[in-house]
């Protein structure tokens, strides 16, 4: 049996990797780049493992390309998934702003903690890690 990609062996961060699997077509969209093959992430719903594994690995493949070549950063991953534009719009519904102190308890990898942090005048986040991939 194959071992499973972590955060440690994993240079690009599995965080971002997992971003990157939904913002990709949208930065390849926006840069004008043809994916060969790679649509994304909801491709890879009811996928045998070996085949999120494959994919896994060409995302970090294609995020390491679009770093290099398109100057991007990590921002523009989390901005352009869907899990970063579902949390931004969240931090902007629930109102939001400059003056808001936020505890963000049980803020798992930290995707609406990042949200709150644009928004808000101090983001404080707890999470009970189960240790298993993640690091904080």
């Amino acid at each position: 049996m194959e071992t499973c990609f972590s955060a440690v062996d994993d240079p690009m961060g599995i965080n971002l990797q997992l971003l990157g699997l939904q913002a990709i077509p949208r930065l390849a969209e926006k840069f004008d780049v043809k994916l060969n093959g790679f649509s994304g992430f909801l491709d890879l719903y009811g996928t045998p493992p070996e085949d999120f594994h494959v994919a896994f690995g060409k995302c970090g493949e294609i995020l390491e390309w679009f770093f290099g070549e398109n100057d991007i950063s990590w921002w523009d991953v989390y901005s352009n998934s869907d899990i970063g534009m579902e949390r931004m719009a969240l931090a902007r519904d629930i109102g939001l702003d400059k003056e808001d102190r936020v505890l963000d308890v049980g803020c798992g990898r930290g995707y609406f903690t990042i949200a709150a942090t644009t928004r808000s005048r101090r983001v404080i986040a707890l999470d009970a890690m189960n240790g298993m991939s993640r690091h904080g």
